[in-house]
């Protein structure tokens, strides 16, 4: 396994009058290649987990292999090495972007993690095409002239220059618009497909994880308590509703069709399967 976490915990302010306990007891593993969603209510942990796997965070128990290196409570600490593999891409990541041209921004990583000048042009090239953007169009422009959805494709590209093998996206569609979020995810899942990055997605959009994650983790007061594919967690959409958490539009839809007493498979959640099952239900006719 690529990633494997073993009973880790972190609490934060530990041993004050304030000390909460963020993860207890976390242990999962993730294969190179996977596409993992990772979905919770607001204050469930989702942002702490993440920021262990690239040494932001040291559990304070339990131990964690990244990429066949150890990492455990009161071991060595997390360091380069690890966050060269993990690229972590956070919320509002444009807002990190402070070089005078696109193409510097984009090379800082790959330049701070020692590679070869000789090599730079073509991995600051390669990671800005990753992301759908024009090289020889941006690579000499401001980062700041750039629209929004831009900026965080440019943002993403400085994490990718680095050649992680793992990529953590925490909210990366957070404040986009619809054609923006669309652009974003679609990059991500060609980037998926064209590096085999094993990838980790953290979002609240239930419709974002359903179309573009294979596996889907649900985190409950500082726990994972449902590991499954998407198809089957969302077919628990009671007990996601009762830890605060929604579903896939598309299956809200064919639940109030099935409620209005039209005989339909509640268990769908992109628009192609909807579409065909209304279609049967109808007969056959046209979607109107």
């Amino acid at each position: 396994m690529l990633i494997t976490l073993k009973d880790i915990s972190y609490t934060y302010k530990s041993g004050t009058p304030y000390e909460t306990k963020a993860i207890e007891q976390i242990s999962l593993s993730i294969a190179e290649g996977e596409f993992v969603g990772l979905i919770g209510h607001t204050g469930c942990g989702k942002s702490t987990l993440v920021q262990h796997l690239n040494g932001l965070l040291v559990p304070h128990t339990g131990e964690m292999t990244i990429d066949q290196v150890r990492y455990y409570a009161g071991g060595i600490k997390p360091d380069k090495a690890l966050r060269e593999k993990v690229g972590m891409v956070f919320q509002y990541p444009e807002d990190q972007l402070f070089e005078e041209t696109v193409y510097e921004d984009v090379a800082f990583a790959p330049k701070n993690f020692g590679l070869a000048p000789e090599l730079l042009e073509e991995r600051v090239r390669s990671a800005i095409e990753d992301v759908g953007l024009s090289y020889e169009a941006i690579k000499d422009r401001s980062p700041f002239s750039l629209s929004g959805g831009q900026m965080r494709r440019v943002a993403i590209a400085g994490v990718l220059a680095a050649m992680p093998k793992i990529l953590v996206l925490d909210e990366p569609t957070a404040g986009l618009d619809p054609r923006g979020r669309e652009e974003i995810l679609a990059q991500i899942d060609a980037l998926h497909k064209k590096r085999h990055i094993t990838i980790i997605l953290v979002s609240h959009s239930m419709d974002d994880i359903a179309a573009h994650a294979d596996r889907v983790l649900v985190m409950n007061a500082g726990r994972i308590v449902i590991d499954d594919s998407p198809r089957k967690v969302f077919k628990e959409h009671e007990r996601l509703r009762s830890m605060g958490l929604d579903i896939p539009s598309v299956s809200k839809l064919m639940l109030q069709l099935k409620e209005r007493g039209y005989p339909v498979d509640t268990e769908l959640f992109t628009i192609a399967e909807a579409t065909k099952e209304i279609l049967r239900v109808k007969g056959g006719g046209q979607l109107v």
